[in-house]
Formats: C-alpha cells, sequence, structure tokens
C-alpha cells in the first residue's frame, strides 16, 4: 500500500498538468484517405484502428486476413474504418487495401513501433511506422475521429511501483479526448495499478456488460477488479462519450469489453501460461521495452496458438460493438446542437422525474391523399393531390402524445443511418420526445416507411409498410436496449412491431420488475403473432380494434367467426363481447376495443388471476370532423395513458383517450399539437355517466 501511495504521489503531478491534446487542421505530413474524409464531413460513424497488431501483433499472412476482418466487422455495423499507420513519412488516416497488405508485409523488421514521441522522428526520415494506443489516439483526434477500437491497452508494468514503467497509452487517455474500445488490460500487467492511475488521471473507465461486472484482463472477462462503471448497451456507452465532448471534457474513455463467451474456456489455460511465461521472463532478466513481445510470443508457444485465436476473436468482437458505439454517438452527434455547447443549470442537475418506457416502431410517414374537389381516386392513373413526409410510426406517436400531455416519455426504438432517421430524430425533438434510447440499427437496415393512401374524407384506403428494421427489436435487443431501463418505468408501452421474440421478452421483463405492460396491436396480422407469443397474457392493458381483437382470439384458440356481422346489429355485438371474454380467459387483464364511430368497449375482469367475472362497458366516440384517421388509435393509447399516470379511474381514462383520439381525428398531423397538460387536467377531471353501466357475464 505504500508502495501505491508512492506511485501515485509520482504520477498524479505529472497527469494533472499535461498539455492538450492538439487539434491543427491535418498537414502536409497527415493524408486522412477521402473514403474518410467523405464519412467525417457527412457526419457518418467512423472507427479508427491501430496497425501495431499488423506489423507486430501477428505473422503473414494472419496479420492481414485479421486486418481484414476487423475492417469488414466496422463496416457490416454501419461505420466506417480508419486503419492508421505512418508510411513513407506520413501519417495516413484510413489505409487502403493495398496500403494494409504493404504495411502486413513489411512486418516488425521493417517498421516502427510508433508511439506518441517517435511519431517527429519516423515522419521526418521518411521511414515507416505501426501506431500503439497513444499514437493511434492523437492522431485520431487530430482527424476528428471520436471512437477507437484496439485488442487490449497498456498500463502499469508489474513492479512499476518501483521502476514508473508505466505505459504510454495511460498518458493518452488523460489528454485525448477519444474513446478507446478494448478488452481491457492484459494480466502481464498490474491491472489494480492501472486503474488507480486511470482514477488519478480522470479517464472513465467503464465495462459494457452485465451490472458488477469485472473490469475484464483481455484473454479473460474476470480480473479480480471490480469495474468502475458498468454499461449495459451500446447505447449507453454512446451516451456517456456524447455527454464528455458536450462538457468538453478534454480526457479519453476507455470501454472495455469482455472476450466473447465462446473462448472464455481459453482463458484459464491462457492465464496459466501467462503466470509461467512471467517467471520465464523474469529468470531471464527480460525488462522494459523486450517484457512485453516476449511474454505475448512465449505465451503463443505454451499455448499452442490458442492464445493467438483469442486474440483474434476478441478484437473482432471489439470491432462490433465499437462500431455499434460510433454508429449511436454520431447519430446523436447529428442531432446534438453543432457546437455540443453544454446546458449545466441548477434545474439540469436534478433528477428528472421517471415517465413511460415507448417501445416499438418509429417510421417515416407518407401520407398521399387526391384532392377534395376533384374525381377522388383514380385507378391505374395517376390522381391529382398531396403528398405529405412526417415522422411517425406507432411507438412514436404514443410517445409524442404522452410527450405533448406532459408524462415525459422516453422512446426506446432503431432508426437507421439515414436521411429518413435522422429526419424521423429531429421531428421528434421537437415534438419534446426523449429519443436518447434511440439507437443506429446495425447490420445497415434503413428507417422504417409506412406509406399511407387515404380517401379525399380521409379514411384510410390502403397502406405499405416497410417495417424490416423492426426485425432487429429481438429478444436479444430487448434484453440489452430496454430491461437495464424498467427497474423505475412506471409503465411500458409497446406495439406489437417488435419481432415476436422481442414483445415476448418485454412481457417477461415486464413481469419480472413488475411493471405494467400496455400493448398497441397494430395490424391483424401482428396482433396474431403477437397473441401466440403468449405475451399478451402478461399484459395490463391491449388496445386492439375490433379485426384485431377477433385475429386474437382465434389465434389463441377461441372459437369465433372469421369475419364479424354487419356493424350495429346485436349480434355483431355478441360476436365482439364473445371475444373479448376469450381473450381475457388467457391472462389479458383490460381490452380496449376501439370502434371507430362505434366508440369504444372496454373488457376487464375481477382479480389477478385469469378465470374471474368479466365485465363490459361501451363509451360513445367523442364527436369530430374527419380530416385524417392516420394517427387516432395512437393518440387514443397516449390519452389513456397520460390519464392512468394521473391517477384517474378507468371512466376518465377512457375519457382522456377518446378526447385525444378527436383531437387527432381533426387535424392534419398524426398527433395533433393542441394537446397539452391543461387540457389532460381538463380530461381527468371529467365524470362521464353514460356509459359507466357495468354487466357481469
Amino acid at each position: 500500500m505504500q508502495r501505491l501511495r508512492a506511485l501515485d504521489r509520482q504520477v498524479r503531478p505529472a497527469l494533472l498538468q499535461l498539455p492538450q491534446a492538439p487539434s491543427d487542421e491535418p498537414g502536409e505530413h497527415m493524408i486522412v484517405s477521402a473514403h474518410v474524409r467523405d464519412a467525417l464531413r457527412d457526419g457518418a460513424a467512423v472507427v479508427a484502428l491501430e496497425s501495431t497488431i499488423i506489423s507486430h501483433g501477428m505473422p503473414w499472412p494472419q496479420n492481414l486476413e485479421t486486418a481484414r476482418a476487423v475492417e469488414a466487422e466496422v463496416r457490416a455495423q454501419g461505420a466506417v474504418p480508419a486503419t492508421i499507420a505512418v508510411l513513407d513519412g506520413r501519417c495516413i488516416i484510413g489505409l487502403d487495401d493495398s496500403q494494409l497488405e504493404r504495411l502486413a508485409r513489411l512486418g516488425r523488421e521493417r517498421v516502427r513501433k510508433v508511439s506518441r514521441r517517435d511519431l517527429a522522428a519516423v515522419v521526418a526520415s521518411g521511414g515507416h511506422g505501426a501506431t500503439t494506443v497513444s499514437a493511434t489516439m492523437l492522431l485520431a483526434h487530430a482527424a476528428g475521429i471520436r471512437v477507437f477500437v484496439t485488442g487490449g491497452v497498456g498500463g502499469v508494468h508489474r513492479g512499476g511501483q518501483d521502476s514508473l514503467d508505466i505505459s504510454a497509452d495511460l498518458v493518452e487517455l488523460a489528454r485525448t479526448p477519444v474513446a478507446v474500445v478494448c478488452a481491457g488490460v492484459k494480466s502481464i500487467l498490474d491491472i489494480g495499478r492501472t486503474l488507480e492511475v486511470l482514477e488519478t488521471a480522470g479517464v472513465t473507465v467503464a465495462t459494457v456488460g452485465e451490472a458488477e461486472a469485472e473490469f475484464p484482463a483481455f484473454f479473460t472477462a474476470a480480473s479480480g477488479h471490480a469495474s468502475p462503471l458498468v454499461w449495459p448497451s451500446e447505447a449507453a456507452a454512446a451516451a456517456a462519450v456524447h455527454a464528455a465532448l458536450a462538457l468538453r471534457l478534454r480526457s479519453g474513455q476507455l470501454i472495455a469489453v469482455p472476450v466473447p463467451a465462446e473462448h472464455a474456456a481459453e482463458g484459464a489455460q491462457i492465464e496459466a501460461s501467462i503466470q509461467r511465461a512471467l517467471g520465464e521472463a523474469d529468470a531471464r532478466g527480460v525488462r522494459g521495452p523486450d517484457a512485453t513481445p516476449f511474454l505475448l510470443q512465449r505465451v503463443a508457444e505454451l499455448t499452442a496458438g490458442a492464445s493467438l485465436r483469442s486474440n483474434v476473436a476478441l478484437i473482432r468482437n471489439n470491432a462490433r460493438v465499437g462500431a455499434r458505439i460510433a454508429v449511436e454517438l454520431a447519430r446523436r452527434l447529428r442531432t446534438a446542437a453543432p457546437e455540443l455547447a453544454p446546458v449545466v443549470t441548477a434545474a439540469a442537475a436534478a433528477p428528472a422525474p421517471v415517465g413511460p418506457l415507448v417501445v416499438g416502431g418509429t417510421a417515416a410517414d407518407l401520407t398521399a391523399r387526391p384532392d377534395a374537389a376533384g374525381a377522388g381516386l383514380l385507378l391505374r392513373t395517376s390522381s391529382p393531390g398531396a403528398l405529405e413526409l412526417s415522422a411517425g410510426g406507432v411507438a412514436r406517436n404514443v410517445c409524442e402524445a404522452l410527450a405533448r400531455l406532459g408524462c415525459r416519455p422516453r422512446l426506446v426504438s432503431l432508426v437507421g443511418a439515414d436521411a429518413l432517421g435522422d429526419l424521423v430524430l429531429r421531428a421528434s425533438t421537437d415534438a419534446g420526445i426523449d429519443v436518447t434510447a434511440v439507437c443506429a440499427a446495425p447490420r445497415g437496415a434503413r428507417t422504417a416507411t409506412y406509406t399511407a393512401l387515404h380517401a379525399a374524407d380521409g379514411d384510410l384506403l390502403a397502406a405499405i409498410a416497410d417495417m424490416q428494421i423492426c426485425a432487429q427489436m429481438d429478444g436479444a435487443w430487448v434484453r440489452a436496449s430496454v430491461a437495464p431501463l424498467l427497474a423505475h418505468a412506471p409503465i411500458v408501452v409497446a406495439d406489437a412491431n417488435l419481432a415476436p421474440d422481442g414483445l415476448r421478452a418485454l412481457a417477461d421483463a415486464c413481469a419480472a420488475e413488475r411493471v405494467p405492460l400496455f400493448v398497441e396491436p397494430v395490424s391483424v396480422p401482428k396482433a396474431a403473432a403477437a397473441a401466440r407469443t403468449g405475451a399478451l397474457a402478461a399484459c395490463a392493458f391491449v388496445s386492439p380494434n375490433e379485426d384485431e381483437l377477433i385475429a386474437i382470439a382465434r389465434a389463441l384458440g377461441a372459437c369465433v367467426p372469421a369475419a364479424l356481422s354487419a356493424e350495429g346489429s346485436a349480434a355483431r355485438e355478441r360476436e365482439v363481447e364473445a371475444a373479448a371474454s376469450a381473450v381475457l380467459a388467457h391472462g389479458t387483464h383490460t381490452l380496449l376495443v376501439t370502434r371507430g364511430a362505434a366508440g369504444v368497449l372496454l373488457a376487464s375482469r375481477d382479480g389477478a388471476q385469469p378465470g374471474g367475472t368479466v365485465r363490459h362497458a361501451r363509451y360513445a366516440a367523442h364527436a369530430a370532423h374527419v380530416h385524417s384517421t392516420r394517427g387516432a388509435g395512437d393518440s387514443f393509447v397516449g390519452g389513456f395513458v397520460g390519464a392512468w399516470l394521473r391517477g384517474a379511474d378507468e371512466a376518465a381514462c377512457v375519457h382522456a383517450a377518446l378526447a385525444a383520439a378527436a383531437a387527432s381525428l381533426e387535424c392534419d398531423a398524426a398527433i395533433s399539437p393542441a394537446l397539452s397538460p391543461e387540457l389532460l387536467t381538463t380530461w381527468v377531471a371529467h365524470r362521464s355517466s353514460a356509459a359507466d353501466v357495468w354487466h357481469p357475464e
């Protein structure tokens, strides 16, 4: 402990007085390749990659194969790779494939390992250099790249309390604002003292993983040292990096990623070999800059190549995670104020009230309508009319209704890294929606679109929904991106745009956290798919229309007609009530069956368990001059949940829902901009008596 304190006293003054990293434009000695320059100019995600692993970390040709594979992993997540090296005395930001191959063939004999201290000398001599973590960070920052992926970072060497042998990587992390994604610190180093030095330097250190994760030790997920911070997802990591940039913190972030689970079994073997190699190094007197190359080579020999295989796997995994962080960070930066000026006030410092989570589809809506004064819709030819482009998606629309009603909702969704995604996010932010949990989808998916054709009177004629991106909102996504946000949510609202296993995972997570779940079925096919997962049985509320209700009941095996009888008939009323009772018998607590001009049927059961007495109540629709029906159902859900959050009874909640739907029907927008907290207060205070007649079955 005394030696550790002595090390801290020696290192602290140097770290606290470090100069700021340069931010000058690239000059004659630095070349930013065209593909990287274009990506940076367009605000796309760019990931910096070091080159030491190519020239010094692996033999030919595996070094080139690995370099190409790592770049491919970055591209697969929607980001642009930028491998950095010095060739012929010039710092290249973004090697092309021929340059990658040249560097790989030159190898350690003709390429110098370059840290910050070596850059000027190698450039001046016109030589070749493979950049270490510190040099790569420096050059990435100079080019404007904010995320850098590597294998592992250096640290305090064993015995560093005596030798002061401390990697330049730690000093660079203290002064250069670049996020470094890695597999932690190699166990050949003193991990505990490394973390102490990083803490002294004010460097954020976090692990992407489950709560209470240990800081990884490169080949193994466990180092015996608790991670200072744990972020549950790439989105959470990107949010932290974005906040650091907004606050203008001049230090980097160290983001650790545990080795993939399928390689964890090799960790014990590799760790034993590391300890043996350390003993051999001590016996032979191998120290200083020769120690790390000796140890890595000896470990590779002792493990018969297992360490090399694990090394390649973890670097590729780091690239996947780092690229996802970069994509999400780029999205946040595109939607943020241009200068990232921080806003830190007393009000902002206070914790914001926790609002509902809204999970599901976010889309760009294209709505076409023929001119009312014309001949209407003409088949097999063009019709005069108008086309509107706006932000949409069921979950996003519900979230907007709740935001306008003052309920502080948070949207959890996916968009593509494209122009439509940017449009939707800007519009959502303008509407008061918290989009900090909206992520850019991996694998190059495009933003969802909903193209609707309406009649001149505003009623929907047909629509095409391109919601392929929603397939990525699966069980794994829910567990990584939604479940960590549930702990303090008063209610979760989800649409059935989630992949079926995603909706099932959400229902399970809500049940585990005892958070009420409200599901909007979206469409007949998705309603049936949701029912087949069993997720609706765990719902507090489900809001189908009549056709969706029938589809749910049939999917659950109930004997109900495939098509309903004529509107307004007594037979239709019996069919709707029977279908509602069948659904409630499977576990759902309350159904809000929307019926257009016929109003709403609220069906509920007594008690927490299926099989209780079922009650029905009918509520008349509010009078409205229909301009468009496209956002009425979403507004209905927003109004109901908003009133429920105020503690209103069911009658007042339904009244608020119908009032919000009527406001939507009467305007051009999917969600009426007239919605407000004051209106919600008025609706909650309303006590309807016309429809509050319950009758048991």
